[in-house]
């Protein structure tokens, strides 16, 4: 079994290229984002999703319990003009939820 790779926000540039070059690796990827690709851009052998990630439940629902080695965050869904109302919840999705969704590498060696 391969091991799988999120990426979140990887419909733009660096992120097409960073799913392109993992499925080359043999990865398992699938990629999160806001608004789904347009359909030249689309990747054989990457899943898409459609999901806002400060959204928990649509985020729980899209991904389905599925558990990822590695998560890459390209996302730039960050409204800084309303930081100080309720910002820090847009910075817990982005560095804090992602992890809810990485299963411990073994050879991760904090376990």
């Amino acid at each position: 079994m391969s091991e799988r790779l999120l990426i979140v926000g990887g419909t733009g540039f660096i992120g097409r290229n960073l799913a392109l070059n993992a499925v080359k690796r043999g990865y398992s990827t699938t990629v999160i984002s806001l608004n789904g690709p347009v359909a030249e851009q689309k990747l054989d052998g990457v899943e898409y999703l459609q999901a806002d990630i400060i959204n928990t439940k649509q985020l729980q629902t899209e991904l389905k319990n599925t558990k990822f080695e590695y998560v890459v965050n390209l996302s730039g869904y960050i409204d800084h003009c309303s930081f100080l109302e309720g910002g820090q919840n847009i910075i817990d999705a982005h560095f804090v939820g992602c992890l809810l969704y990485t299963s411990p590498s073994p050879r991760d060696k904090r376990q």
